[in-house]
């Protein structure tokens, strides 16, 4: 079985390797870092977002507060991923910035824009922008990029 520390060190490679400043806040020693805060935060290339990260190798347990941190960023629409590679890269692939083929299989992704809807609202409504082409959200105008 995999550990958490390396799903972590290997999910912080691809994402830097793909442009992405990464924060970490996961440490080997108990931490001083509040109860439920994400192993990471990662600012996408090119101003694409950003977005927390709660690395977990397969059947890992949550902690009350890693759940209600998760819910809380859902509530207010704050991207967040929770799980190892194969979730970390189904996530990038939906935001179009990894190829769906490195994917890997569909994982349960608890992030709305991962799964087609909006980075702010999570409304699955779009249509083309008037300015630039690409997609806007119906309810907010969020610009998918």
């Amino acid at each position: 079985m995999t550990r958490e520390r390396e799903i972590r060190a290997e999910g912080v490679k691809l994402l830097r390797a793909l442009g992405c400043r990464v924060y970490t806040f996961s440490e080997p020693r108990p931490a001083r870092v509040t109860p439920g805060v994400p192993d990471m935060y990662a600012f996408l290339p090119q101003g694409r977002g950003v977005f927390w990260w709660e690395a977990k190798a397969k059947g890992g347990i949550i902690s009350d507060g890693q759940a209600e941190f998760e819910r809380r960023c859902l509530a207010c629409g704050q991207p967040y991923v929770r799980g190892g590679l194969v979730e970390l890269r189904h996530f990038l692939a939906g935001l179009g910035i990894v190829d769906a083929a490195l994917s890997g299989q569909h994982p349960n992704i608890s992030f709305r824009a991962a799964l087609g809807g909006c980075f702010r609202c999570g409304h699955t409504g779009f249509v083309p922008s008037k300015m630039t082409g690409n997609l806007a959200c119906q309810r907010c105008g969020w610009v998918r990029v």
